[in-house]
């Protein structure tokens, strides 16, 4: 893992999509209702369990990070006509509103891995949620002249500070 500072984790659960259904759905034993899909009142919870691990795979923190996301919904002003900021090609699920949070390595020099679970107990995870999609980021500082010589290979032009380079 990178020696960064600072993680920075988005997420999405992802719920089923029951917005071209007629009828109520049943998915993993939970009903959810047809208009579910397009209230961006209901509220999904998720939690993740996470673990930074060192070289040799030994646990130096382990933690559970609390989500609670819904679904945006944008209304055609003329029809009143709903429609979600985000979907999956998959038919069967939907997308929730993205979430994020914050890891701090200072105190952890050594790490080397970082894992993510959802967190199973059943208070932590609406059982509606299906899966969650996890993105991490860190900030990767890159000295100038590196920015000088990748500009040719790009063919752009890169603008650092106020000097451009070709």
């Amino acid at each position: 893992m990178p020696k960064y500072q600072l993680l920075k984790v988005l997420s999405n659960a992802s719920i089923p999509y029951a917005l071209n259904l007629k009828n109520d759905i049943q998915w993993q034993n939970v009903t959810v209702p047809e208009t579910l899909s397009r209230n961006s009142e209901q509220e999904w919870r998720y939690a993740l369990e996470y673990r930074i691990l060192d070289k040799k795979g030994d646990v130096l923190m382990k933690n559970i990070y609390h989500h609670c996301t819904r679904i945006t919904v944008y209304k055609n002003k003329e029809t009143q006509e709903g429609q979600l900021s985000a979907y999956y090609t998959d038919p069967n699920q939907q997308p929730t509103d993205g979430r994020n949070m914050l890891i701090n390595l200072s105190d952890f020099p050594e790490a080397a891995l970082l894992q993510f679970r959802i967190h199973s107990e059943p208070k932590s995870t609406d059982p509606g949620v299906i899966n969650v999609a996890i993105r991490v980021y860190w900030l990767e500082t890159v000295k100038e002249y590196k920015l000088a010589m990748a500009s040719p290979k790009s063919g752009r032009e890169k603008n650092v500070g106020t000097r451009k380079y070709l």
